[in-house]
């Protein structure tokens, strides 16, 4: 359609110049009319329902719908504005359940309550039901219940971490340490505490043996030194 509207045929210079501009205007005179344009040009209709990423409906929304958007309270602030942080979080619009809290506090997933709005049941959102967001504004799962026990299942079986502050494991706890301890190991290994390190005659600033203009360096140059370079080395180019 657009390529033959947009064409140099006769035809779609009449329609571009005479039917266009009758028809148009008609058509966007229906509230109906602009609803769709917008929902169609906007995408906000595209859905991930058959995802399977996607879970479960709470009033006429479902796991993977965008969160519709809604004014959380008369001064004019929304509920998309915690999307900013682009983590995963659980919204509730209403009163949430103390299990919830609970739940979300030990996970460290940020929980968004929403005082409940008459005008919010137009959007499909159902009173004190849990909405899991996804990090993009879609819907991961919506239970209609707002059972915490449905988001942690749903996080378990796909092994989610929603946080962005990860626990420290001991693995990060391990591979920090040899970070910081690098620069000594160099030199307990004996590396650069003369002049051996691959003969660059180079030393370090607390050697007691570096003679007079020899190039110094401290212990955490050396974990950057490499060496000289092997004989036949040439630069790529």
């Amino acid at each position: 359609m657009f390529t033959g509207v947009t064409s140099d045929g006769p035809i779609a210079r009449r329609i571009r110049l005479n039917v266009v501009p009758a028809v148009i205007p008609a058509l966007f005179s229906f509230a109906a009319t602009r609803r769709f344009m917008f929902r169609t040009i906007s995408q906000t209709a595209v859905n991930y329902r058959s995802s399977f990423l996607s879970e479960g409906h709470a009033g006429s929304v479902h796991g993977g719908d965008r969160l519709p958007w809604v004014n959380a309270n008369p001064i004019g602030a929304d509920n998309l504005t915690p999307l900013t942080s682009l983590d995963w979080q659980v919204h509730v619009y209403g009163t949430a359940r103390s299990e919830m809290r609970n739940a979300c506090d030990v996970r460290r997933l940020p929980l968004r309550i929403f005082a409940w709005r008459p005008e919010m049941r137009r959007t499909g959102l159902r009173r004190n039901a849990a909405y899991l967001v996804r990090p993009d504004g879609y819907i991961a799962l919506a239970d209609s219940d707002g059972r915490a026990d449905t988001i942690t299942s749903y996080l378990d079986a796909r092994k989610l971490t929603p946080s962005k502050e990860e626990p420290m494991t001991d693995r990060t706890r391990d591979t920090n340490q040899h970070d910081r301890d690098r620069p000594s190991e160099y030199m307990r290994g004996g590396k650069g505490r003369t002049n051996d390190v691959r003969g660059s005659k180079i030393y370090p600033s607390s050697s007691p043996n570096a003679p007079g203009g020899a190039e110094v360096r401290t212990a955490r140059d050396f974990v950057k030194h490499r060496g000289p370079k092997p004989k036949g080395f040439k630069r790529a180019i």
